[in-house]
């Protein structure tokens, strides 16, 4: 266990506080935390899970040394998140509330039941997907992985990276537990607003063009580490 390393590493983490509050934090906005007794269960999952994800990435970082084969990966995520958010967004407007479609019908019966009786494991896994998204802080944090020698210390160090990131995003969660049903009703032109900015910057974050936060540019040349086991 390389203590520098991980501890680099989750020192990274809280320094980009700024940058996941600006990148992350419409995201994490966005999922239904219950606002029951499972409210702090559900958060502790979510994050987990992103965490875990990094450390996922961190392992294989820190086994193969490669790190352009995930870049690419990522581009089609992002961007097929950033699509998906979007049609989410005017999916009400596209089909009329009053339609008689099956799949209309079915797709809201799906939304209300995740967001009415959400499980667990729905916050662990959108966490985790939060976590797969490209990030220009996760690729400086994934560097440290890469040099860390050893797939166990890859997973450690972007574990901690992910603790790291964790503070600044779960009071972002507290912030929007305090906005009323009203308000919220109030809010929702905002939000659709919101939803497409997200959605487009998903999509920008994919398209590789070269633009520092926005959509940054990852090196599809397979960069390899030779050492010995």
């Amino acid at each position: 266990m390389d203590l520098i390393v991980i501890g680099s590493a989750f020192l990274l983490g809280l320094g980009s506080s700024l940058h996941c509050l600006g990148m992350c934090g419409p995201l994490v906005m966005a999922v239904p935390f219950p606002r029951d007794k499972q409210n702090f269960l559900s958060k502790l999952v979510y994050f987990i899970g992103k965490a875990f994800a990094y450390g996922f990435l961190g392992a294989l970082i820190g086994f193969f040394g490669i790190k352009a084969i995930w870049g690419e990966i990522q581009q089609y995520l992002s961007i097929i998140s950033g699509v998906l958010i979007i049609l989410m967004a005017l999916f009400p407007f596209i089909i009329p509330k009053n339609s008689k479609y099956p799949f209309q019908k079915t797709f809201q019966k799906t939304f209300q039941q995740i967001k009415n009786q959400p499980k667990w494991w729905h916050f662990m896994q959108l966490g985790m997907l939060n976590g797969f998204l490209p990030c220009g802080m996760v690729y400086m944090a994934l560097t440290v992985a890469f040099a860390s020698g050893s797939s166990f210390n890859g997973f450690l160090a972007m574990l901690a990276f992910g603790i790291g990131t964790t503070p600044i995003l779960w009071a972002v969660t507290l912030v929007r537990d305090k906005i009323t049903a009203s308000l919220r009703q109030k809010l929702k032109p905002i939000t659709l607003v919101i939803a497409f900015l997200i959605g487009g910057l998903l999509i920008l974050r994919g398209l590789n063009l070269g633009i520092p936060y926005i959509s940054p540019k990852m090196n599809h040349q397979v960069e390899q580490k030779m050492h010995c086991h």
